[in-house]
């Protein structure tokens, strides 16, 4: 006899052991069950890989692991190398469906041979549970109208419906967690030192005198420095003719669409080389209800860009390691950024209508601001120290409005230049500039900017709402502190330049803001047309030039660039040469590389002053493993709830010590069925098919018959199919419903595993009459049919 091996069945890898050379053999007996570690062992053997790709895939995703900007390997293309991984999760797919069927399996033979059987519907369920149909076949629904125990349907029908599930969910589930996504990741971080109060780094009072700004910021060449609220003047100025104008109904319209709601950015290139770029954002009136700009905080800005400086030279160095995969990968990132929770000057402006004043009014209009929401009036200003001298240039004055003009930091008076010595054009704009929590980040890319996105917004509004529509939106609570601007810093804000004529006359001393204005806003086609100037300027034809909402973008931008930089020197070591200036408080750690790739503490705490401490995170983008969505963690838990069902059924196996590898193919199944006594009772009239849920609720079992010594010199036990409303049956009665059925073998009615027999006397009487289940058979004795007593243990052999 030649034994099966259940390491190469359990896997599927049979058929070498099949071929044999020569005349074909037939078939031999074999066993139910053998009973051993080793074929135990070789049984469970088809869950060894299907686990080991789980606790794989699952470990990658809750480890993490950064790959990088694109997918490494010979195959440079991503899409071949995710079409790779995606066959990858299908084979992975395939093997735990395979040990899911082995689980399954298992568990119907050993309840239909040493348990109280399995319903008709759920005989075939190892060969449906993956077809998700099947939970609502009505072979499985009317199973549960079996009379099993409770303990067996609990069994079978949570093996059934958990592995169907698992089947189902498996094969997504595999592919969310083997194939890498594109996403942000962790790649380090450092806290950052500012030396001074929450009061002094974030002003409410902004006075130059009080700011701790360095004497340089009164200099003449003040723009020079980008630490000074003027630093970003010279990088504005060669852009004023191109960004600072805006058109009526093309840069701006009243009928507006939803994709043209949002945050416009301004960026103003650094000119200094410790301070980024600063990208300020926000809106225009017209696209919005009125304009307003959010800058950055310049101080965290100089650590945040110098952070990043440093982290890109580290990643750089580091040499291709396997134990280090990761933090090697970094520098093939995606997108590099750093950020940190700071606050911002968010700042608006509102200015009025051209207004025609004479050198004997000093009534000026200026808009009133509300706490929150658009401003919507206005109220006259007596300015006593307007000057009524008349001038050929443009001019703007910085005012103080008193409390009845609503939330203003300040006031600007703007004239334009006089017209016959006995009016002018004059505006009133006032603005509202606040400190309000934001999120800061510089991207890394290029490293020479910072834009900020602020984090405490009150609702927004949608397309319907576009009347009250602005990037200014203050909440109630106290993130949003009101700045009060003192005359002091609005004068370093627009120190006086030298301005160069644009019709080639003499240069002239102008402030930053008349400079910026100056051949733009103000003065182009102002006198050029046979209009008043109030008319010309408050024009709304179609291309021409807004001149008031122009004036308003160009003020906010100065303003909000130049709260952005208040403060900036308190980071900085201002001694010797601009060139030389470092960062204060940024004295590295011995071990600073892996700390500032860990997000440690690469930078040492100063003692002995105050100061403010802040956490800036660096993140970086790429292909990675890494459970961050609802959808990974759903994938983890449907793989380890296989992984766990799949090692309880191993142990199971091992524990007992019983291997099978009977029925496992709807082949051997149907040559077990064929080789049994047709059902008649229990499946009458099913041979066309099965239409009613109760016959699927017939149960099962498997039991053995004995030849009788008369037919055969050396009895082999027989294994048929059963019905247990048929178990008790005499077999003699059972013999004459099928004329087909062989004589020469009795049944045992008792399970295989059974130390005791009970069967039929042999002195059975030759005819009779019987009635049993209400239905009535005559026998006729058939010679050597008589039943014979044996015991059978399970590894016994049968045909």
């Amino acid at each position: 006899m030649r034994k099966r091996n259940y390491l190469l069945r359990s896997v599927g890898l049979e058929l070498p052991t099949l071929v044999r050379s020569g005349s074909p053999a037939s078939e031999i007996p074999k066993s139910v069950f053998r009973t051993s570690l080793k074929a135990a062992l070789s049984n469970s053997a088809i869950h060894i890989l299907p686990i080991l790709a789980s606790i794989t895939v699952v470990t990658l995703n809750l480890k993490t692991i950064y790959v990088g900007r694109t997918l490494t390997g010979q195959i440079e293309s991503a899409a071949i190398n995710i079409a790779m991984l995606q066959v990858t999760a299908k084979l992975v797919e395939l093997l735990i469906i395979a040990s899911l069927t082995n689980i399954v399996v298992y568990t119907i033979r050993m309840e239909m041979v040493l348990g109280d059987g399995v319903p008709l519907g759920a005989v075939g369920g190892a060969f449906m549970f993956s077809s998700l149909s099947y939970l609502w076949s009505p072979e499985l629904w009317g199973s549960f109208q079996s009379n099993s125990t409770l303990s067996v349907k609990l069994r079978l029908y949570g093996i059934l419906i958990l592995s169907g599930l698992l089947a189902a969910t498996v094969g997504p589930s595999t592919a969310v967690l083997i194939i890498p996504r594109d996403q942000d990741w962790s790649a380090g971080g450092s806290e950052i030192y500012i030396r001074g109060s929450s009061d002094e780094v974030w002003p409410t009072q902004v006075d130059y005198t009080l700011s701790g700004a360095e004497p340089f910021c009164s200099f003449p060449n003040a723009t020079d420095y980008g630490v000074c609220p003027s630093g970003g003047y010279l990088s504005m100025l060669p852009f004023r003719t191109t960004v600072l104008q805006l058109h009526n109904f093309l840069d701006m319209q009243q009928n507006v669409s939803s994709f043209m709601f949002g945050s416009t950015s301004t960026l103003i290139p650094s000119t200094f080389h410790r301070m980024p770029g600063l990208s300020l954002t926000g809106n225009w009136r017209s696209f919005a209800c009125e304009t307003s700009m959010t800058g950055v905080h310049g101080a965290e800005a100089i650590y945040l860009s110098q952070l990043l400086t440093d982290w890109k030279q580290v990643v750089m160095s580091i040499p291709y390691a396997p134990l280090t995969t990761t933090i090697s990968e970094y520098k093939y990132n995606d997108n590099l950024m750093g950020t940190i929770s700071s606050r911002v000057p968010v700042v608006r402006v509102a200015c009025s209508d051209a207004q025609n004043v004479s050198s004997v009014n000093n009534e000026i209009q200026f808009p009133v601001l509300p706490n929150h929401g658009c401003w919507n009036s206005m109220e006259y200003f007596e300015y006593a120290d307007l000057n009524q001298t008349s001038s050929d240039r443009l001019k703007t004055t910085w005012v103080l409005l008193p409390a009845q003009f609503g939330r203003v930091s300040a006031g600007l008076l703007f004239e334009a230049p006089w017209v016959d010595g006995s009016s002018r054009v004059v505006l009133g704009c006032s603005v509202d500039a606040r400190w309000a929590d934001a999120t800061l980040s510089s991207t890394g890319s290029t490293g020479t900017s910072c834009q900020a996105s602020v984090t405490d917004l009150a609702r927004g509004y949608d397309i319907s709402d576009w009347p009250k529509y602005s990037e200014f939106r203050p909440t109630n609570g106290s993130s949003w502190s009101p700045i009060q601007l003192q005359q002091s810093w609005l004068d370093v804000l627009t120190p006086y330049v030298e301005v160069n004529d644009v019709s080639g006359g003499q240069p002239w001393r102008a402030t930053t803001l008349e400079s910026l204005l100056y051949g733009t806003v103000a003065t182009n086609d102002l006198f050029h047309s046979s209009l008043s100037q109030t008319a010309v300027w408050n024009k709304m034809d179609l291309g021409s030039l807004n001149r008031t909402i122009s004036l308003e973008w160009v003020l906010a931008t100065v303003v909000a660039d130049g709260l952005s930089r208040e403060g900036s020197a308190r980071v900085l070591d201002t001694t010797g040469e601009l060139s030389s200036w470092t960062i204060l408080d940024y004295n590295k750690t011995t071990d600073f590389q892996s700390q500032l790739l860990c997000g440690g503490m690469p930078l040492e705490q100063p003692v002995g002053v105050e100061l403010i401490t802040n956490r800036a995170s660096i993140q970086i983008s790429g292909y990675s493993y890494k459970a961050s969505l609802f959808t990974d963690y759903l994938s983890i838990s449907i793989l380890l709830i296989y992984i766990l069902l799949a090692l309880y059924h191993a142990v199971e196996i091992v524990f007992t010590r019983r291997a099978s590898a009977c029925w496992d193919t709807i082949t051997e199944l149907l040559a077990l069925m064929q080789n049994s006594r047709p059902a008649t009772l229990a499946l009458k009239n099913t041979c066309a098919g099965i239409k009613e849920l109760s016959t699927y609720a017939k149960v099962a079992i498997i039991r053995v018959t004995q030849p009788s010594a008369a037919t055969s010199a050396t009895p082999i036990p027989h294994i048929e199919v059963i019905f247990r409303e048929e178990e008790h049956i005499p077999v003699e009665l059972r013999t004459l419903l099928n004329d087909s059925t062989s004589p020469n073998a009795r049944l045992l009615g008792a399970p295989i595993h059974a130390n005791t027999w009970s069967a039929v006397p042999r002195n059975f009487n030759s005819s009779r009459s019987t009635a049993e289940d209400g239905w009535r058979h005559s026998e006729r004795h058939r010679p050597g049919s008589e039943l014979t007593m044996t015991q059978v243990q399970v590894n016994s052999l049968y045909g």
